[in-house]
């Protein structure tokens, strides 16, 4: 019997980045054991919005409370009519492949809504010149938001809402207060900081996302070997560099096994 597979948006982009990344996280289901300092700021800033968003008090006594206290000054959020908020899914792509994941909120309209932090000018990349609304426009997870909720909805969704919400590149000085450098970051925001803009599929674009998402499917479920992507680890870096080259289950020093494949889904457990 053909094994079921169960692919989001994050599992889909860690086996085209390196297929050894998607092992580690998916099959060996490691995690690093302690969580980067930017994605805890960012799990935190979505807890904070979330809270917002259910019309829930916010705590702003730290970087993320201050981040999501930006986002309600700079973005009109309350003129989409917010009607859901962490709105996870799963739809039945074919009898044994399933899509998954979670989307940050969904508007009166039915346009759903993603929110990002961002380390860079949102306005523009110096290295690039590129802004970041057109580097986000080009990310996959948008097509693979796109479809799975045409899918469900039997119709096509070609818009999304991006808000992004750029943490503050001031730092701490020397010998200041942390109080005195939140009231800097409180001052730090302004609209050029918080941004929201939408991102827009082709109904054929959203078409060939379910082509590959169907293609990827399976040439996981064939792979017996799962080979490492140099170029990723040398452009992007990879927190499973210290086990790549010599794996050993017994040995798993600054990694602990998750429970799931994505733990981040709650009613979507796999």
């Amino acid at each position: 019997m053909a094994r079921r597979i169960n692919l989001t948006a994050s599992m889909i982009r860690a086996y085209k980045s390196c297929p050894k990344l998607y092992e580690f996280q998916y099959i060996h289901m490691l995690k690093p054991e302690k969580t980067p300092t930017a994605l805890e700021t960012g799990s935190n800033y979505h807890a904070q919005l979330e809270r917002l968003l259910t019309g829930q008090s916010i705590d702003d006594t730290g970087l993320p409370g201050i981040m999501a206290r930006a986002f309600d000054r700079f973005i009109p959020w309350r003129e989409w009519g917010i009607r859901e908020v962490e709105r996870e899914f799963s739809v039945k792509l074919t009898p044994f492949l399933y899509m998954k994941g979670k989307i940050d909120a969904i508007c009166a309209d039915g346009v759903p809504v993603e929110h990002k932090t961002v380390g860079q000018s949102i306005s523009t990349d110096t290295s690039t010149g590129l802004k970041y609304m057109d580097k986000l426009a080009w990310d996959d997870q948008v097509s693979y938001y796109l479809l799975a909720l045409s899918l469900e909805r039997n119709e096509p969704v070609t818009t999304v809402r991006y808000t992004a919400c750029q943490k503050p590149s001031i730092r701490l000085k020397q010998g200041e207060a942390e109080e005195a450098y939140l009231d800097r970051c409180r001052e730090w925001y302004d609209e050029t900081k918080v941004r929201d803009f939408e991102v827009h599929r082709s109904e054929a674009e959203l078409q060939r996302t379910e082509e590959e998402v169907r293609e990827l499917a399976s040439e996981i479920r064939r792979r017996k070997t799962f080979f490492r992507n140099p170029s990723h680890c040398s452009l992007i870096g990879c927190p499973y560099a210290t086990i790549c080259l010599d794996y050993d289950p017994e040995i798993m020093t600054g990694f602990v096994r998750k429970e799931r494949e994505s733990e981040e889904l709650v009613a979507c457990k796999f």
